[in-house]
């Protein structure tokens, strides 16, 4: 099972919970990741947060927006985000809708 930890993406061993690690966010002691959705290519889109409502308010906006592929690869698709919220598509999935609520 994929899934989205505070400071990174990690495959669950189901049977001991145990996580192996496939990406860790670099600067996970600003942010956090926040919200995520599979589009219709299977692949797991989930942006972070910056935590320090301070930094967000001042436009210090570290957090990214990443898609997790099929063959376990990580990519940031977009920066400067602030709270990562709502990632969805359009009805034929060619277009991506995102909020970043900060």
């Amino acid at each position: 099972m994929l899934c989205a930890f505070r400071s990174g993406f990690a495959v669950l061993d189901r049977l001991d919970g145990s996580p192996s690690w496939i990406y860790r966010i670099d600067n996970s002691d600003k942010v956090r990741l926040n919200d995520g959705r599979v589009d219709r290519q299977g692949r797991f889109w989930c942006g972070s947060m910056v935590l320090d409502e301070e930094s967000r308010a001042s436009g210090e906006l570290s957090g990214e927006l990443y898609c997790v592929a099929h063959d376990g690869s990580v990519t940031s698709h977009l920066d400067g985000i602030g709270i990562s919220n709502s990632i969805c598509w359009s009805p034929d999935g060619e277009v991506r809708y995102f909020a970043d609520s900060a």
